[in-house]
């Protein structure tokens, strides 16, 4: 405004007025108004400048899936394939849940990990097939092939880490990477999958007083 005006002479006294005010809203409050609308709002917020001193005691053991939850979200494929009724009936129990931002753990019949699958892919996917039959053959992706090739949906190298990270590591990956899920492995086995949105529900949890 002062290049289009010219008006240099209130440049600094405005300058002054601007910091004053800064400082004053700092100190009455340190939060933006973008972090407390998050919290008004109920959604998960975690600020990764600032993490809950507790953070540094946990590991990702603390947020891997119960195995009745495990047993939904993995889907193992023989040769790369399995059936279209499979998908179908994963992908009821995944809408049951009521998270859009799941998925499905690919893993092979002996538990080797081998990709995943979010549940807005498994939908498009799906949405392509309708019609097909039940019994229809499709390619995950690996060695082998299906009468239906979904291996393009497929992340075959999502990030991996173990049972043991430290909690930090975790919100460093989440933080910087941007990554919306890590898989869980031990050994090469996929044993669980963390999203982000269960990721900063946990965070919140013990930053909490």
């Amino acid at each position: 405004m002062f290049e289009l005006t010219g008006e240099l002479d209130y440049m600094v006294p405005h300058m002054i007025a601007i910091l004053t005010s800064k400082w004053v809203g700092d100190y009455l409050q340190p939060h933006s108004v973008y972090s407390l609308s998050q919290a008004l709002l109920g959604h998960p917020f975690y600020d990764y400048n600032d993490p809950p001193k507790t953070l540094f005691t946990h590991t990702l053991r603390d947020l891997t899936p119960p195995p009745r939850t495990m047993k939904q979200i993995t889907l193992s494929v023989s040769n790369g394939c399995t059936k279209l009724s499979v998908l179908r009936e994963r992908l009821a129990l995944l809408r049951r849940r009521g998270l859009t931002d799941a998925g499905l753990m690919v893993v092979s019949p002996e538990g080797w990990l081998r990709g995943y699958i979010t549940q807005t892919e498994l939908e498009y996917a799906l949405g392509l097939l309708v019609g097909k039959e039940g019994e229809t053959e499709c390619f995950l992706g690996g060695v082998g092939e299906g009468e239906e090739d979904l291996s393009v949906f497929v992340d075959r190298t999502p990030i991996m880490l173990g049972e043991d990270t430290p909690m930090e590591v975790v919100a460093e990956v989440f933080g910087k990477v941007g990554c919306r899920y890590v898989c869980i492995v031990e050994d090469g086995r996929g044993v669980g999958v963390v999203i982000k949105k269960r990721f900063l529900m946990f965070m919140e949890e013990i930053g909490r007083p």
